[in-house]
């Protein structure tokens, strides 16, 4: 699909510049400038389309990777953790800030919860949420 939407796009800029290049000389009046022009911007319009399509689809093939990835990273059961949650809360607080960026990204990714960069914030909501989780431990019995 890529590949036919980038054959449209060249295309329609050879076919521009071929009218602009060589119109006047094949004695091509105005107007059949501005049919032409039509025609190629008609093209150009497609090919986005087809571009379109191609990028959403991809995002979501994306996203349902980054799903499936954070099981691998994480353990099909660390979701709904309280351990791990425990810990990367109390990681946004850590004086170097790669890991409070990282323990921020890891929250967001397995509780599905965002609260910005405020680890108070998240310390609040935990505090709501925490029942709500359960410890792999117990999930292992």
């Amino acid at each position: 699909m890529v590949r036919i939407a980038d054959g449209m796009v060249l295309l329609a800029v050879l076919l521009a510049a071929v009218l602009v290049a060589f119109g006047p000389r094949l004695g091509q009046s105005g107007e059949d400038h501005a049919r032409v022009l039509r025609v190629v911007v008609a093209a150009l319009c497609v090919a986005l389309g087809l571009l379109l399509v191609l990028v959403r689809s991809l995002r979501r093939d994306l996203l349902a990777m980054d799903e499936l990835l954070d099981d691998v990273r994480f353990g099909a059961g660390t979701k709904r953790d309280r351990d791990a949650v425990d810990i990367l809360v109390r990681a946004l607080r850590a004086p170097d800030e790669r890991a409070r960026e990282a323990a921020l990204r890891t929250l967001r990714k397995i509780t599905g919860a965002d609260h910005g960069e405020d680890a108070g914030a998240w310390e609040a909501w935990w505090r709501a949420s925490r029942g709500t989780f359960t410890r792999a431990s117990a999930r292992k019995s």
